[in-house]
Parts: C-alpha cells; structure tokens; sequence
C-alpha cells in the first residue's frame, strides 16, 4: 500500500466535487491546489502573449523584445549571408550581443542553428558571449547540427 508523503498535506490530492457550502456559510468549499514555486509566474513580466520559458539562462535581466533591427538580422542569418551579416553588424555593433526573449537567444545562436562558422565566429568578433546559456540552459553550440552524411563522406 501507498504511503502518503509526510511534506505533503493530505487535503492538496483530495478532489471536491460537490458544491457544498463551508461549514461558517461564507460560501462555496474551493477545490484545494498545489503550487509550484519553482516555475516561473504568468505575473513576473510575462505578457499574455509571450509565456515564462523555463529555468535557464544568463544574463536573463538584459534580454529584449525582438526588434525590427534584430528580426532583419536573424534573417540575414538563418539565409546564411555571410556579407549582409558583417555589413549589417558594423552598421549595428550592438545588436550580436543583444538576447531576445522569451528564449534568450541572439546572434550567436542563430549562426549555430544556422550551422555556419562563418557566421558564429563573426558573432563572437562582435562581443556575442561563447559561454551564453538560453532559458534551457544550454549554449549556442548545442545548436549546432549535425554534420550531414556527405560531409562524413557516407
């Protein structure tokens, strides 16, 4: 047989489904709930639109809202224009070291995704930090794909 958990108070799994008044008569008995207080609140910045992601990250406080700026240069990487990019970033020093929320990606990840080295030691020249964790807490190079089958010469 089961044995209940001593930290847990025996109430938080019982289920109501009645409507039962409380006993005092102050109105309808409440389903009892548990919270979690390591996840991160709706309340704590999140908009209605854009949800918590998870536990990881550094540099959480600096991430930003995606920016037309920042947009234009993702697109730039995810095509993989190595020149665009570079005329791009001299234009806009600041933008490979900027973090987008909710993710906590940037430059640096975006040229690991991207699978370019071109790209990814282009955002490390611009300050993009090698040792970023996102909200997963891993780094741009867990992104890296995998090399293909032709490049192992299968």
């Amino acid at each position: 047989r089961e044995k209940a958990l001593p930290h847990v108070p025996k109430c938080a799994g019982a289920s109501l489904t009645s409507n039962a008044e409380e006993p005092s008569g102050v109105g309808p008995r409440l389903t009892p709930a548990l919270v979690l207080l390591t996840q991160p609140s709706a309340t704590s910045g999140a908009t209605a639109d854009m949800q918590p992601a998870g536990f990881g990250g550094t540099d959480r406080p600096s991430w930003t809202a995606m920016t037309p700026d920042l947009h234009h240069l993702r697109d730039l990487v995810a095509r993989r224009d190595v020149p665009a990019v570079a005329r791009f970033a001299s234009e806009h020093p600041d933008l490979p070291t900027k973090r987008v929320l909710p993710r906590g990606h940037g430059m640096a990840f975006w040229a690991h995704q991207a699978g370019s080295r071109e790209l990814v030691e282009l955002a490390y020249f611009y300050g993009a930090a090698r040792d970023a964790r996102d909200c997963d807490d891993r780094t741009p190079a867990f992104y890296t794909p995998p090399p293909s089958r032709d490049a192992l010469g299968v």
